[in-house]
Formats: C-alpha cells, structure tokens, sequence
C-alpha cells in the first residue's frame, strides 16, 4: 500500500541514487532498449519463412549463426540478470 502524506508526516526529501540503483536502473534500460530494437528490426525486415529455409550450401551455416546469436544474447540477458540479483545478496 502507498503512505498518505500529511501535513504532520511529510515526504521524505529525495537525496538521489545510489550506485547500485543506477547500475539496476541501466540495466533495466539497457534491455528495454534491445527488446526494442530487435521488435523494430523484425517489423521493419521480418524474414519470410520460405528464405529462412534456405536450400543453398550456406544454410547450415546461417542456421549455425542465428542459434549462435539467441545462445549470446540468452547468455547476455544472464549475465544482467545474475549482476542484478547478486547486487540484492550483497545489500544483507
């Protein structure tokens, strides 16, 4: 539940961030804006399910590449989100 702020009980004063909020604060921002991005990209160059199998001699590789890329990008979301939480053990 929110406080009610009264006369008698002011709002505290907000003194600003600390360095773990600000590192939370771009992380959070960080990954809103490569979920952005990538929600743009899809919409502006959406693949087309007939070139995404491709028959040619490279498709293996390409297939390799773009599992290679969710694999980079699953591990970099982890590593954002292990430093986030690790900053809450460290608190207590």
């Amino acid at each position: 539940m929110t406080e009610k702020y009264t006369a008698e009980k002011p709002r505290p004063v907000f003194k600003g961030y600390n360095l773990e909020e600000l590192r939370y604060r771009r992380a959070v921002e960080s990954i809103k804006i490569d979920i952005e991005k990538d929600r743009l990209m899809r919409e502006i160059y959406g693949v087309k399910e007939e070139e995404e199998r491709g028959e040619g001699p490279f498709s293996g590789m390409q297939r390799l590449f773009r599992y290679g890329q969710i694999a980079f990008f699953a591990y970099n979301i982890f590593k954002k989100g292990s430093a986030f939480f690790r900053g809450f053990k460290n608190k207590r």
